[in-house]
C-alpha cells in the first residue's frame, strides 16, 4: 500500500459521520437558520453569525442543506463571499454598523439595567464592530 492509499482510507474513513452527530448537527443547523431568519426582522438579533453557524452545521451533517443556503436567493451569495473571504459590501458593514449601535445603545441606555450587563452590551458591540471592520470590503466583480 503506498502513502497515497493510506491517506484516501485515512480521508474516507473520518469522513465517516455518526447518524446520531448528523441528526444533532443537522437539528443545530436549523436551528442556527431560524434564528438567522428571524435576525432578519428583528435588529437586536444578528444574521450573519447564524447563517454562517447553520451553513457550518450543515456542512457537516447535510450537504443538500449546504447547497440550499449557498445557493439561496436572498442571502447565497453573501454567505458564499464571506465564507470566501472575499469580504463584505461596503454598505453592508456601514448599515450593520451603524444598525448594531443604534439599537445596542438604546437597550444600554434604556432598556438594561444591571451595569455588568450594559458594559458587556458594549464590549459586544465593539468586538463585532472590529469583526467586521477588519474583514474586507468586496468590491463587486
Amino acid at each position: 500500500m503506498s502513502e497515497t492509499d493510506t491517506i484516501v482510507i485515512k480521508a474516507t474513513a473520518t469522513s465517516k459521520e455518526s447518524p446520531l452527530k448528523k441528526f444533532i448537527f443537522s437539528g443545530l443547523g436549523s436551528l442556527a437558520l431560524l434564528l438567522g431568519i428571524v435576525g432578519m426582522f428583528f435588529p437586536v438579533l444578528p444574521t450573519t453569525p447564524f447563517l454562517l453557524l447553520a451553513l457550518w452545521f450543515y456542512g457537516k451533517s447535510s450537504p443538500r442543506m449546504h447547497d440550499k443556503i449557498l445557493n439561496n436567493r436572498l442571502f447565497g451569495e453573501y454567505l458564499r463571499r464571506y465564507n470566501e473571504g472575499l469580504g463584505i459590501p461596503l454598505t453592508t458593514k456601514v448599515i450593520s454598523i451603524s444598525f448594531l449601535w443604534f439599537t445596542g445603545l438604546i437597550s444600554i441606555f434604556f432598556v438594561i439595567e444591571n451595569v455588568y450587563m450594559q458594559i458587556g452590551m458594549g464590549l459586544i458591540m465593539l468586538a463585532v464592530s472590529i469583526h467586521l471592520l477588519r474583514k474586507p470590503t468586496y468590491r463587486g466583480g
